[in-house]
């Protein structure tokens, strides 16, 4: 399944869980039960709990805080920038976005530093909020393996999505 077909039924199952959201409980919780078990990380235990308040500085020179976000829908990408798996779902994120810019929040956080980071993104603009140097978030958040990407609404934690490519590669 291509990155981008993988995201785009990600979000189509993100707004039917708001509709359906009972329906499909006992499915998460079996579907989680597993990947807790193999990941054994300690954001799986954080599900259908408030986020951590954060505010961050971003690559514009913005500040961004939890409480301040203008859409009850929030996308947190975690990645870095020697994750290769990482850098490949940018392309699909940037279209995503794209298309709900006015529904949901994106924001990216990196746990490198500005310099490297800031190499990958005057290479490749874009046009959500990167955060760097979150490695303290990221880790409070439990997080083992990259890339992760965290969906909320109204800043609940109601979907974890880890992605692996074809070649089973997570960073």
């Amino acid at each position: 399944m291509s990155r981008l077909k993988f995201l785009t039924a990600v979000f189509l199952f993100f707004f039917a869980t708001q509709a359906i959201y009972g329906q499909v409980e006992h499915l998460d919780s079996i579907l989680f039960a597993q990947a807790k078990k193999q990941l054994k990380e300690d954001v799986y235990n954080k599900l259908d709990q408030q986020m951590p308040t954060f505010e961050f500085f971003t690559h514009r020179g913005e500040w961004i805080h939890s409480d301040r976000l203008p859409y009850n829908h929030t996308v947190l990408f975690l990645w870095h920038w020697s994750c290769q798996p990482c850098l490949d779902l940018f392309e699909d994120l940037d279209h995503l976005h794209g298309e709900y810019k006015d529904s949901i929040n994106f924001i990216s956080l990196t746990s490198g530093d500005i310099s490297t980071s800031d190499d990958y993104i005057s290479f490749r603009p874009l046009p959500f909020p990167v955060v760097t140097n979150a490695g303290p978030y990221i880790d409070s958040l439990g997080i083992k393996t990259l890339p992760k990407i965290l969906l909320f609404h109204n800043n609940i934690l109601i979907k974890i999505l880890s992605y692996r490519d074809e070649k089973k590669r997570s960073c």
